[in-house]
This record gives structure tokens, sequence and C-alpha cells, in this order.
């Protein structure tokens, strides 16, 4: 087996970073809480799209965490024979796992986007979803084949920033029609995302 972990960043934020993703897996639930319960009272698909697509990116929260929790914090044992101490990784996890892993958590997040992005275009068509699942499962398959991630790194968040900033925009659009307050807080919101 091989030992390898899958870190970017300084070494000061490992574990801050699961700090930060546990609150964003609470607001995605809570979101989608809502908007599933929206949907109990109105029945329109939107507000189901939109509740499912906040759970897949609350899922997709909670993989990142676990993954991240298996590389920053491996579970060192100590074991003493006569003079000689020995200390060793009693939880190894080799590669393929955790692309896997990292593949899942990257497939939930993009179709989670895609999701919002599907609502907010306000598309008719449901043939798009095929495509939007068929260029989720694309982006999301570089980490298989990328041996260090280096690139599907890459090419991940500059998906979900060409994502957030579509639904931005969207978004931006109603708030300059409608003039609602509330709606300026989800266009800061996604600015600040």
């Amino acid at each position: 087996m091989v030992n390898f972990i899958y870190r970017f960043g300084p070494k000061w934020f490992y574990g801050v970073d699961i700090i930060f993703e546990f609150f964003s897996i609470i607001a995605s639930l809570i979101i989608a809480f809502y908007a599933l319960r929206l949907y109990k009272y109105t029945n329109e698909d939107k507000h189901k799209y939109f509740g499912f697509s906040f759970l897949a990116i609350a899922a997709s929260f909670f993989i990142k965490i676990l993954t991240n929790l298996v590389g920053y914090f491996p579970l060192i044992k100590e074991q003493t024979v006569k003079l000689v101490s020995v200390m060793y990784n009693s939880f190894t996890i080799t590669y393929t796992p955790l692309k896997f892993a990292l593949f899942v958590h990257r497939s939930l997040m993009l179709l989670g986007l895609f999701g919002i992005f599907y609502i907010v275009s306000k598309s008719k068509e449901r043939n798009k979803i095929l495509l939007f699942i068929y260029f989720t499962i694309i982006a999301s398959m570089f980490v298989l084949f990328d041996p260090f991630g280096y690139n599907s790194y890459r090419i991940f968040y500059l998906t979900t920033a060409f994502l957030s900033a579509f639904i931005l925009r969207y978004y931006y659009a109603y708030y300059k029609k409608s003039k609602n307050k509330k709606t300026l807080l989800v266009v800061e919101s996604f600015l600040f995302i």
C-alpha cells in the first residue's frame, strides 16, 4: 500500500479548512431543508431541484472532510519491542480510494452547482440536464487520470468559478429588475463565494 496524502495549501491551514467545510455543510443543509420544505407546500419543481442541489453540495463537503481527516490526521501508533520503539501509521490509504473519494466530492459539488445554474437560468429544456451531468463527470474525471492531482485541481476550481459566475450573473440580472434587498443578499453571497 502507498501512503499518499493529497494536500493543497499551507501546513498551518490543515484542519482549519475542515472547520470552514463543516460550517458550509450546516449552511447547505439549512438551505436544502427550507427549499424542500417550500417544495412540500408549493409543489414547484424548482424548489425540489434547489433543495437537492444543496444536499449534493453538503454531501460533497462531507466527503471532503472525511478525505481531509484521513490525510491530515493519520493514526500513529507506537509499539515498543524490548529496547526499540517503533512508530507506524495504523491506517493507510491507497491512492485509488483517495482518487475515487475526490472524484465523488467533485462530482457532487459540480452537480449541485449545475443544479442551481439550471434553476436560475430558467431553462425549459430537460435534455440540458443530461448535458450538465456529462460535463460534470468529465470535469470530475480528471482526478482519476492526473497522477498527482495538480491539473485536476485547477480544472475543478476553474469550472466551479465559471459556474458561480454564471449563477451570479443571473441573480444580478434578477436584482436589477426587482430591486429586492433579499436578492441583493443572494448576489453578495455568490460574489463572496
